[in-house]
């Protein structure tokens, strides 16, 4: 019989980590493991710019001193009827995924949320949604990767699918000499390097690009200048 509590400092989250990785991961065909410090040093509330107008908390659940599950659920600190959850990780075990997540649907309701979505890696910029498919394509830097068996817990839990993507792969070397050829065909387009001597005015206009062009698509809320660094 196990039980859920609230992961209260970094010592913790890497434990409940460390855990789940051993428990879940291990053996998944397209799985390469990141180093744990990307995940965690997300949660440093000083100097991780997601914090400065989002709360949050990690609840994991735990059997003879192992976290069997995990999750975090946040939300906007200016208030929101919609809340999120995310880092989501379970053994193939309906109870444990159950109770974390209805730990992070309480937490939500209190601060005044009537739905909850996800799971996110904090946001849409980053890692959204589960992988159901291609499980033996290698895991890529911000996309979703995760056993085979977490959506049907998320079903068991009471969550249903609101939207689904498509992931596709790109020889890069080619597209970027066909996006700057085709720029420069264009009338009045010059294409040209990042100027690391103004890099402060280059990165804002770039900032300013990038969130004027994801402005319309489902999710979007656009990048603070800290967070767009």
């Amino acid at each position: 019989m196990g039980s859920v509590r609230e992961i209260r400092d970094k010592n913790e989250l890497a434990r409940a980590l460390g855990d789940l990785r051993a428990a879940v991961y291990q053996g998944l065909p397209g799985w390469h493991e990141p180093p744990e410090f990307l995940e965690l040093d997300r949660f440093d509330l000083k100097h991780e710019p997601f914090w400065e107008n989002h709360e949050g908390v990690t609840f994991a659940f735990e059997e003879n001193g192992r976290a069997t599950a995990r999750v975090t659920a946040f939300c906007a600190k200016a208030g929101s009827e919609l809340g999120r959850f995310g880092l989501f990780d379970s053994v193939d075990d309906p109870e444990p995924a159950r109770a974390v997540l209805g730990a992070a649907a309480a937490w939500l309701a209190a601060r005044g949320c009537r739905r909850m979505e996800g799971p996110y890696f904090f946001s849409m910029h980053e890692e959204v949604g589960l992988l159901t498919d291609g499980f033996d394509t290698p895991s890529s830097i911000y996309m979703p990767y995760n056993p085979p068996h977490y959506g049907a817990l998320l079903e068991h839990a009471g969550l249903s699918v609101s939207r689904s993507f498509r992931a596709f792969r790109y020889d890069l070397d080619t597209c970027y000499d066909a996006a700057v050829a085709g720029g420069r065909d264009r009338p009045g387009v010059t294409v040209r390097g990042f100027d690391l001597a103004r890099e402060k005015e280059e990165s804002e206009s770039l900032l300013e690009v990038y969130n004027s062009a994801f402005a319309d698509n489902w999710g979007f809320a656009p990048l603070t200048p800290r967070q767009g660094r």
